[in-house]
């Protein structure tokens, strides 16, 4: 199944053939990368039973490379984003926010289309900080995003 999937995928996309001709490392023969034109941003290919693509830390899983396709197109052409939202206990602290012991940095995101990107933080109580990751870099923005301001 690899062999297939990586064919496929070089096929939809042969700028990545290096990438996807040798695995990330000799421990991991299932792991790929990919990195963007800036190297900002990096895709983590597995392929296993199934297709999973990272990006951020959004993960995707498909069945087959096929299904994957319109999805990667969508994200190198930077149609689809990655916005993450993070608590930055500094800023935190900077703002008289309470927040709890033990609260993880990373609160959640996903990917989004471009025309959705938040200008503020409406869906995480304690993030205070909102990351938006592109393929390309041209949407990248880090912003200053406190629930409900």
């Amino acid at each position: 199944m690899i062999e297939e999937t990586i064919a496929k995928l070089i096929k939809a996309f042969p700028d990545w053939k290096e990438s996807l001709s040798k695995p990330h490392s000799p421990e991991k023969k299932w792991e790929y990368i990919v990195s963007s034109p800036s190297g900002k941003a990096n895709l983590i290919i597995t392929i296993s039973d199934r297709l999973n693509i990272k990006f951020g830390k959004e993960n995707l899983e498909f069945f087959h490379a096929e299904e994957s396709l319109e999805t990667l197109r969508n994200i190198i052409n930077d149609n689809l984003v990655c916005v993450e939202y993070y608590l930055d206990f500094k800023l935190a602290s900077e703002l008289g926010q309470d927040t709890p012991e033990g609260i993880p940095e990373y609160q959640g995101g996903s990917l989004v289309k471009v025309d959705d990107i938040p200008s503020q933080n409406t869906d995480w109580y304690f993030a205070n900080k909102i990351k938006v990751t592109s393929w390309q870099g041209n949407k990248d923005n880090d912003m200053v995003a406190i629930y409900g301001k």
